[in-house]
C-alpha cells in the first residue's frame, strides 16, 4: 500500500469520528423521522390577481376541477339586423358589386356616440373601395352624417373619409387599440391605409399607418408593414406590458403547398408604428372542417387576449363563422370551442347565412357589442358555389363571373360581460379548485347563471404533510397529506348563491373574504345546476 492510500485512508477515518462525534452530540432522534419533513407545506406561488375580473375562459387561475365542463357563453343576435346597409346614393352600386363591411368601431365617452368605420365596396365608382364614417346613440340606428370632405356627383354631402396628403378618399383603415392620453392630433391612430404613388394609383397590399383629431380627415404618417397574402384584415394594439405594439395578420408566401392557397395568422411587433420585427405564425388551427383563417381580429380584455377568428371552410361551400380563441400572451393561442361557432351564421334566406366575418368588439355597461359582417355569397369559387339572385338561393355550376350576390350588410350580435365562456356544474355537483390567490379585497363576487346553488369555501393553500402511522396493507409507515378548510369559511358556511347575475356576492356566517385580505387562499366552487362565468375580488 502506497504512502498516499495510507494518508488518505487516515484522513478518511477522521472525517468518519468527526461526523459520529456531531450526530451523538446533537441529541436522540425520534426513529425513522430523520428521512422525512413533516409538517406544513406550499404547495405553489400566488397568483396576485388584485382587483381584476378572473374569466373562465381557459384553465389559468385553475389547479383542478371534476364534473364540471366549459360552455360558450350565449351570443344573441339583435332582432333588427341589419343595422347598417347601403342606402346612399355613393353606395348605389355597391347593392350588387359588395356592400357594406365593418372596417372599425369604438363607443366614444367624450361625445356619448357610438362610431362606427365601414367599407363600401364599389369598384364601379370608387375603384375597388373606400371609408366611410357612421355614428348613432344608441348602437342600433345608426347616422352617416354630412362631413363634406369626398365629392360624389359633384356633390360634397357624403360621409366618406378623406386622407391627406393625397386629398383623396381613404381606403382601408383599423383602428388602433391604444387607450393612452395623446396629443390631439393623433387623437386617432389607424393602421392598414393605403398610400398613394406619385402617378396617381394606390400603393395596394400595404398596411399603411394614419392619424386623425375627429376621425374622418386622416393624415398619412408613412411606414407600416407589408399586407398578408390576398389582404384581409389587421388588427392591432397596445401592449402595456411590453411597451410596444402587436399587429395580426396573414402570412406573407409560406404555405406548405405552394400550388394550393392556404390562410392562417402571424405577429408582428413594433415600438412607433414604423418598423416591424419579422413575422411569427401564432394560429394556424388544424381543423379538417374549417381549416383557413381568413383574417383576426384582436382584443384584450382582463388580462386575455381574445381573437375573433374568421375561419373558412374551403371545399365544399365556401361558408365563413366566427370563432372564439384565447391567448394570455399573444403568442400561444387555443380554441376551446373548434366545432362551434361563436357567432354564427344565420338560417338559410337571412343576410349573413353564408358568410360572418370581421366582428368589431365594443364594451359598454353590461353588454359587449360586436358588429360583423354579413353575406349570402361563397367566399371564394367552390365547385358548386351558393349564390343569391336577390330572392332565394341556389346551387349553380362551377363557373367564374356568375354571382349576384345580395350585398354585404352590417349585423349586430351581444354578449353579456365577461361571459364568453363558463364552467357547467350540472347533478349531482361539479366543482372546481383555484390556485393560490392573495386576497386585496374586500368581497367575493361571481358572474353565474345558477339554476340550483352554487357555494364557494375558503380552503388554506398550505397542506399539511404527518405521518399516517401504519395501515393494514402497507408495511411500515405511510406519510400523507390533508387540507384545511378555514373554520366558518366551508360550503356549510356559505349563503347559497342563485339567480342570474354578473355580480352576486358570496358570504360565509364567519363574514366576507376581507377577513383574509393580505393572505394567500385557495377557492373551491361547488354548484348544481349552475354555470360560472368569471369572479372577482374587489
Amino acid at each position: 500500500m502506497s504512502f498516499a492510500s495510507l494518508r488518505f485512508g487516515a484522513l478518511g477515518l477522521n472525517i468518519l469520528g468527526i461526523c459520529l462525534l456531531a450526530y451523538a452530540l446533537s441529541g436522540p432522534r425520534p426513529p425513522g423521522r430523520r428521512w422525512v419533513n413533516l409538517g406544513p407545506v406550499e404547495s405553489e406561488s400566488p397568483l396576485r390577481i388584485g382587483h381584476q375580473v378572473q374569466l373562465l375562459v381557459d384553465n389559468e387561475v385553475l389547479c383542478d376541477f371534476q364534473h364540471v365542463r366549459r360552455v360558450m357563453g350565449p351570443v344573441r343576435k339583435h332582432p333588427q339586423n341589419p343595422v347598417l346597409q347601403a342606402d346612399q346614393p355613393w353606395e348605389r352600386n355597391a347593392t350588387v358589386m359588395g356592400g357594406l363591411q365593418p372596417a372599425t368601431a369604438m363607443y366614444d365617452d367624450s361625445d356619448g356616440l357610438y362610431k362606427l368605420w365601414y367599407t363600401i365596396l364599389q369598384p364601379q365608382t370608387f375603384g375597388g373601395s373606400g371609408v366611410a364614417y357612421a355614428t348613432s346613440r344608441d348602437g342600433v340606428h345608426w347616422s352617416k352624417p354630412n362631413l363634406g370632405l369626398i365629392e360624389f356627383a359633384g356633390e360634397k354631402g357624403t360621409n366618406l373619409c378623406r386622407l391627406e396628403p393625397f386629398g383623396a378618399l381613404v381606403r382601408g383603415l383599423r383602428l388602433v387599440q391604444d387607450p393612452r392620453p395623446r396629443p390631439s392630433e393623433r387623437r386617432y391612430l389607424g393602421i392598414g391605409v393605403w398610400p398613394k404613388h406619385e402617378d396617381g394609383t394606390w400603393f395596394g397590399g400595404w398596411l399603411g399607418v394614419a392619424r386623425s383629431s375627429d376621425g374622418t380627415t386622416w393624415r398619412h404618417m408613412g411606414g407600416g408593414v407589408r399586407e398578408g397574402s390576398g389582404g384581409g384584415f389587421p388588427a392591432c394594439l397596445w401592449d402595456e406590458s411590453l411597451q410596444r405594439y402587436v399587429l395580426f395578420h396573414r402570412q406573407l408566401t409560406e404555405i406548405a403547398l405552394p400550388e394550393q392557397r392556404k390562410r392562417y395568422i402571424v405577429r408582428q411587433d413594433s415600438v412607433d408604428l414604423q418598423s416591424w420585427s419579422p413575422r411569427r405564425t401564432v394560429f394556424n388551427p388544424l381543423n379538417p372542417v374549417w381549416p383557413e383563417v381568413e383574417s383576426m381580429n384582436v382584443f384584450r380584455h382582463e388580462g386575455v387576449f381574445f381573437g375573433l377568428a374568421n375561419t373558412l371552410e374551403t371545399r365544399e361551400r365556401g361558408e365563413m363563422e366566427i370563432h372564439l380563441v384565447i391567448s394570455r400572451d399573444g403568442y400561444r393561442w387555443e380554441e376551446p370551442f373548434p366545432d362551434r361557432a361563436f357567432i354564427p351564421r344565420g338560417p338559410q334566406g337571412d343576410f349573413d347565412d353564408m358568410l360572418v366575418y370581421w366582428a368589431q368588439p365594443i364594451l359598454r355597461g353590461d353588454r359587449m357589442h360586436f358588429y360583423y359582417g354579413g353575406a349570402r355569397y361563397s367566399h371564394g369559387y367552390p365547385h358548386e358555389p351558393v349564390v343569391d339572385d336577390g330572392t332565394s338561393l341556389a346551387l349553380l355550376p362551377h363557373q367564374k363571373g356568375r354571382y349576384d350576390p345580395r350585398p354585404n350588410r352590417i349585423g349586430l350580435a351581444t354578449l353579456l360581460r365577461d361571459r364568453f365562456a363558463g364552467l357547467r356544474a350540472d347533478e349531482p355537483v361539479g366543482a372546481f379548485l383555484t390556485r393560490p390567490l392573495l386576497v386585496e379585497g374586500d368581497m367575493l363576487y361571481v358572474n353565474a347563471a345558477v339554476d340550483r346553488e352554487l357555494r364557494v369555501e375558503i380552503v388554506n393553500p398550505v397542506g399539511e404533510v404527518f405521518d399516517a402511522g401504519p395501515k393494514d396493507d402497507w408495511a411500515g409507515h405511510y406519510i400523507s397529506a390533508r387540507e384545511e378548510v378555514f373554520p366558518g369559511f366551508s360550503r356549510a358556511d356559505c349563503e347559497a348563491v342563485t339567480g342570474d347575475g354578473l355580480n352576486l356576492p358570496v358570504r360565509w356566517k364567519a363574514g366576507s373574504i376581507g377577513k383574509f385580505k393580505g393572505r394567500d387562499v385557495r377557492l373551491r366552487f361547488l354548484g348544481r345546476m349552475a354555470t360560472v362565468y368569471a369572479f372577482v375580488i374587489k
